[in-house]
C-alpha cells in the first residue's frame, strides 16, 4: 500500500517527498512514522539519498533495502 502511495503521488506531482509525505499522512503507524522520518530528514537539510539510507538502517529489512537500492538508483 506504501509502494502504490507513493508511485500514485509521484505520477501527480514528481516529488518524491510528496510521495512519502502522503504515506505519512495517510498509512497507519508504522509505516507513516517512517516516512514521516524521511520527510523531516529532508526538511532538515538531508540529502535524498541520505534519507532514504537512515530509513533503510532504521528498518533492517532486505524490502525496504531493495526499496531504497531502486529509489536511489532513479534519483
Amino acid at each position: 500500500m506504501a509502494l502504490q502511495t507513493i508511485a500514485n503521488n509521484m505520477l501527480a506531482t514528481q516529488s518524491l517527498v510528496d510521495g512519502f509525505a502522503a504515506v505519512a499522512l495517510h498509512l497507519d503507524a508504522p509505516v507513516s512514522e517512517e516516512a514521516a522520518m524521511v520527510c523531516k530528514d529532508i526538511r532538515v537539510g538531508a540529502r535524498t539519498e541520505e534519507a532514504l539510507t537512515n530509513l533503510s538502517e532504521r528498518c533492517q529489512s532486505l524490502h525496504v533495502d531493495a526499496v531504497v537500492t531502486a529509489l536511489c538508483i532513479g534519483l
